[in-house]
């Protein structure tokens, strides 16, 4: 008998973690450009007024689970591209939902751009090796018997 009553009693803890996890749904789709039908990779896509959401794969596509039950909005964004909130769907737990969203490219006017080299700045300069023989060493170098153009010859790097 006291089994029985353990056995109801964890049923009981344990019914309302399995109602709520059962309570959430799942939305997939594809984010792609409306103009061109083009995919936008790596497009956020979030659950409106939640913190719900993920980035599309490089092709577009999305999934994003643990959805909340009831009407849910999308809200698409990505650079260069206007924010769009998609049309109201049911979300269900019978099924997963497929939306699909287009954008359209957002139009940014820029200013002028000047480039001026700073007058101040000093070019990278490649080293240069330097060295210098004065007259007492052309007369000791051994072969050179005084001649410039043998003793150059005997010089490292020449």
């Amino acid at each position: 008998m006291k089994t029985i009553i353990r056995f109801v009693f964890t049923l009981l803890l344990f019914l309302p973690l399995c109602l709520s996890a059962q309570q959430t749904g799942v939305v997939k789709g594809r984010v792609f450009d409306s103009k061109n039908n083009e995919p936008i990779p790596f497009a956020n896509v979030v659950i409106w007024k939640t913190t719900t959401g993920t980035a599309a794969d490089e092709n577009g596509y999305f999934r994003i689970e643990n959805v909340p039950l009831g009407f849910n909005r999308l809200e698409v964004s990505s650079v260069g591209y206007t924010t769009k909130l998609s049309e109201e769907f049911m979300v269900n737990t019978a099924s997963e939902r497929t939306v699909n969203v287009g954008l359209e490219e957002s139009q940014v006017n820029l200013e002028q751009v000047t480039v001026k080299a700073n007058p101040f700045r000093k070019a990278m300069e490649s080293p240069v090796s330097l060295q210098r023989i004065g007259i007492a060493e052309i007369e000791k170098n051994p072969g050179g018997n005084r001649d410039v153009s043998k003793v150059l010859q005997s010089m490292p790097g020449v």
